[in-house]
């Protein structure tokens, strides 16, 4: 024979889940048609969907962060950045290069006069590798570049270059860059003028008279042809006869 308590207690546990599940069925769901869909609205939630409701795709899991990955990627990624950066100057450049360089000039990156670089590399680097910034965000950093095409002096044309805005500037004949980099006259290529060539003087002698000098290699080598007279003006005038005598004497 059943327990008449433990009968109550069953009775209440169905007349719950009755409840529970005609709530479920009837009551938790709201239903509204609009045209020849047929939204669902849970009342508990507040979520809803349209019929047929799917259930939503499963939350990934958070992937772990992996800094030795990251660091991979941030140095690819800065490669191809500096990359970018010469590809763009040589682009404006190129006139210059076909014209003007020698043998031994080379594209690159002037971490010499732009020392900033370093750190700004390293600084975004150690963001990486501290999980505090994507590669990308990390390039926005060392996105401005100094492009030199210079010999192995240092000395040559430099060029400014922004990777994220594309914005390529020549250095030499910008004042203020110069000075931001600190660019010396032995850093940029000097026009070279051409040194005059001294003018010898040619030795010369007075000629006869102190007339106009002559040339001292025309009176080494005289002319072997006497020179012919001219006739009749530099003559001497004609001799008078002689007086007859006696003509003039006294009586």
């Amino acid at each position: 024979m059943i327990d008449r308590s433990f009968a109550w207690f069953v009775g209440v546990v169905c007349i719950v889940l009755m409840a529970l599940v005609g709530f479920q069925v009837f009551l938790r769901y709201q239903y509204v048609q609009a045209g020849d869909h047929v939204t669902r609205i849970d009342r508990v939630t507040g979520a809803s969907c349209q019929l047929p409701c799917t259930p939503p795709p499963p939350t990934p899991a958070p992937t772990p962060f992996d800094k030795a990955q990251a660091l991979r990627e941030f140095d690819t990624a800065f490669s191809e950045q500096t990359q970018a950066a010469i590809s763009a100057a040589q682009a404006y450049g190129q006139s210059i290069a076909e014209t003007e360089g020698g043998s031994d000039w080379k594209w690159g990156i002037d971490a010499v006069n732009d020392p900033t670089l370093a750190t700004r590399a390293r600084d975004a680097r150690a963001s990486v590798a501290d999980d505090r910034a994507v590669p990308a965000a990390a390039l926005q950093q060392t996105a401005v570049r100094l492009i030199c095409f210079c010999d192995d002096r240092g000395s040559g044309y430099r060029w400014e270059v922004n990777t994220l805005t594309d914005r390529v500037t020549f250095v030499n004949d910008n004042a203020d860059l110069t000075k931001k980099y600190h660019l010396g006259t032995s850093d940029v290529p000097q026009v070279q003028t051409p040194t005059p060539m001294p003018i010898q003087p040619i030795p010369t002698m007075n000629g006869p008279h102190g007339a106009v000098p002559v040339p001292a290699s025309v009176l080494a080598h005289p002319p072997t042809a006497p020179p012919t007279p001219i006739q009749g003006r530099y003559g001497n005038p004609p001799t008078p006869p002689p007086a007859p005598p006696g003509k003039g004497r006294p009586l």
